[in-house]
């Protein structure tokens, strides 16, 4: 798919809470994961709005990223204990329909970023996956709305 919108490691100035992974895909050592929409916030350079906005069809594209752990809980809470690493097949189930509550960034790393996104799935149980990567791309098509936290912009 090709992509109006593209914005090189700028993570910073999106927000994915509420947002639901449609589908999570890993190519040799690339991860794509598609989202139904995801919010760009307002101090985002593409987004020439005075406020932050929700996208149609967005995709992260995570470049050179290993999958290093991941887990399905039967509760919401997160379980390190749990944490284990999966296939490529487990991990675009696991990733499908998720939706992100929280993304924890590890910066401690010299060359890589290192995310663990942290949500539930379509039956409320707690989902989380690390991702260890070098580079991100953001892609989307258009602005569809305002984003449900547009008014605190202000």
């Amino acid at each position: 798919m090709f992509y109006k919108y593209i914005s090189l490691d700028a993570f910073e100035h999106i927000s994915l809470h509420d947002c639901v992974i449609d589908e999570g895909i890993v190519l040799n050592d690339k991860v794509k994961l598609i989202f139904d929409s995801i919010n760009v916030v307002f101090s985002h350079p593409l987004n020439y709005f005075n406020r932050s906005k929700r996208t149609g069809k967005a995709a992260i594209i995570f470049e050179k990223c290993t999958v290093l752990k991941s887990f399905l809980s039967e509760v919401s809470d997160v379980d390190e204990e749990k944490i284990m690493k999966i296939s490529e097949e487990e991990f675009n189930k696991l990733a499908k329909n998720m939706e992100v509550l929280r993304v924890r960034i590890d910066t401690s790393m010299e060359d890589m970023l290192q995310y663990k996104f942290i949500g539930l799935n379509d039956d409320g149980n707690g989902v989380q996956f690390i991702l260890k990567f070098e580079k991100l791309i953001i892609c989307w098509n258009r602005f569809e709305g305002d984003t449900w936290f547009a008014d605190w912009d202000n």
